[in-house]
């Protein structure tokens, strides 16, 4: 598969920053609830 320039994030650094941003949103949603 190639792709057209430089991509900007890896497949596996778009993974990894989703879930950070779950995680967080989880977080979150914890502390407001409790």
């Amino acid at each position: 598969m190639r792709t057209r320039g430089k991509p900007l994030f890896k497949t596996h650094e778009i993974v990894a920053i989703m879930v950070f941003v779950l995680a967080a949103t989880c977080i979150g949603v914890v502390r407001l609830i409790h």
